[in-house]
């Protein structure tokens, strides 16, 4: 039976922990020139000794040139815009490029800065051993376009991306192998390279599987 544990079990100990961060990244405006980063941090701590906290955000491009940063309160959420030119759209396949973009979050005090990992794993507070928090970042809008049709009854079913109307075409995701720990992200990525080569833009994860590895989607 493929039935068990197949991915790392740990034990964890923490005092101060993020343990999500979501994030709403979008392009606004005419033609779509406006990019916009929300993100709302959940922090986890086993000590209520949290006055004087900040975070710290910094946005930098994949190459790690910064692009913006600053600090707000544990209560506050990230909020920036940015004008035309500071940030590039992310585009599906075949109609553009690919930008990704770091944000890291780091959490300090007044003395130190302690940092944290989405990850969960140990953390060192010592001021000296720091894991920031690291998470990928696309500006794009997306939206289901579902106008009235002419002379006949129902709706379009269609995606616009950054005010571009997509052709979707691609395939169904199931599980790789009957044996789950034999799926390497080498093997996730050459799949997702197969689609790419045979002219797709488009995945669908199916619902009866499993949820797949984070190697997937990245």
């Amino acid at each position: 039976m493929t039935a068990g544990p197949w991915r790392p079990i740990r034990l964890e100990t923490y005092t101060y922990r993020i343990d999500d961060i979501q994030i709403d990244a979008d392009l606004i405006g005419p033609e779509y020139k406006t990019a916009t980063l929300k993100a709302k941090i959940e922090l986890a701590s086993s000590s209520s000794l949290t006055d004087g906290f900040k975070f710290k955000a910094v946005l930098k491009t994949a190459e790690g040139k910064k692009v913006k940063e600053s600090t707000f309160d544990l209560k506050e959420t990230l909020d920036w815009k940015f004008e035309n030119g500071e940030v590039e759209a992310w585009w599906p396949i075949h109609y553009g490029k690919q930008p990704l973009y770091q944000l890291e979050i780091t959490l300090s005090d007044r003395v130190s800065n302690l940092s944290l990992t989405l990850k969960r794993e140990l953390i060192k507070q010592d001021g000296k051993t720091s894991a920031p928090t690291s998470t990928k970042v696309a500006f794009r809008h997306a939206e289901v376009v579902q106008a009235p049709l002419d002379d006949e009854p129902g709706t379009t079913f269609l995606l616009e991306v950054n005010g571009v109307r997509v052709f979707c075409g691609g395939s169904n995701w199931i599980p790789a192998d009957n044996f789950l720990a034999e799926i390497t992200p080498e093997r996730y990525r050459q799949w997702v390279q197969l689609l790419v080569d045979g002219n797709q833009n488009m995945l669908r994860v199916w619902g009866g599987g499993v949820y797949e590895h984070q190697a997937l989607y990245e």
